[in-house]
Order: C-alpha cells, then sequence, then structure tokens
C-alpha cells in the first residue's frame, strides 16, 4: 500500500524495524553533550546508586518519545503524549549498588536537559514530587 501524510502520497519511502528486545552494543556508553544532534534518534545512559531495592515508577522529564531499559532490561515505551506519565519498575529488576539507566530518544532537541525521576508511587498529572535526592542526570 500507501504512505500518505495527510492527502500527499510519498514517494520512495522506506520502512524498517529497530530489534529493541535487547539493548544494542555500545548503547550505554556516555557521550559528551557537544557531540549530540538535534533530530536524530540517540541513546543517553546515566548510573545510579541504590541503598535498598524497592518497586518505584521511573518518570522522564525533558524527553519526547522513545525507549527506557534499566540494567539492559527493556522497561518500556515513554511518551510525553501518554499514556502513562511514568514506567512501573519492579525491584527484582534493580541491584543494590551501582545501576544503569539507558534512554533511546527518537526525537531529541539540542540543548534540552534530559533527566529521570524514580519515585515509590505513581506521581499524578500536574503533581510536583521531590526527586532530588534520587535524580539521574542523563547529560
Amino acid at each position: 500500500g500507501w504512505v500518505r501524510l495527510g492527502i500527499n502520497v510519498l514517494q520512495r519511502w522506506e520502512h524498517f524495524a529497530l530489534p529493541l528486545a535487547e539493548l544494542p552494543a555500545g548503547a550505554a556508553q556516555v557521550r559528551e553533550p557537544s557531540s549530540l544532534q538535534s533530530g536524530l534518534p540517540q541513546f543517553f545512559s546515566a548510573d545510579f546508586e541504590v541503598d535498598e531495592p524497592g518497586d518505584c515508577f521511573v518518570r522522564l522529564n525533558g524527553g519526547h518519545k522513545g525507549q527506557v531499559w534499566i540494567n539492559g532490561f527493556n522497561l518500556g515505551r515513554h511518551w510525553v503524549r501518554g499514556p502513562q506519565l511514568a514506567l512501573y519498575l519492579p525491584w527484582p529488576l534493580l541491584r543494590q549498588g551501582r545501576n544503569t539507566l539507558t534512554v533511546l530518544e527518537l526525537q531529541p532537541e539540542a540543548g534540552q536537559a534530559l533527566s529521570a525521576d524514580f519515585c515509590a508511587r505513581l506521581p499524578q498529572m500536574g503533581e510536583v514530587v521531590d526527586m532530588a535526592p534520587t535524580l539521574a542526570e542523563l547529560w
């Protein structure tokens, strides 16, 4: 079939799948912010410490749309339009000590900070939750 954008038929359209069941090799490498290219899909990664693993929720700030991994496990999709504001993170995926959060951001914006909040209960729309002690700065 044809691919349309509005009423226009797109020419020379190519479509391919990205296998994201497992984290691609090299995706968790930390890069300098100066190497970022606005609008192109990119991976971001940060390490964070956990004293005692427990169930929690992960909420991304500054990102638009993409995938989230914790310690190489594909946690799910994030999108500012929802339907979820945060992803459930069950305690068995966390380790005591160092953990790694990796995000594939499909539409990054140059100069926009990407961060993640971890909280013990699901944040409600518009609710401000103090997460400063557990903030993982991605870049």
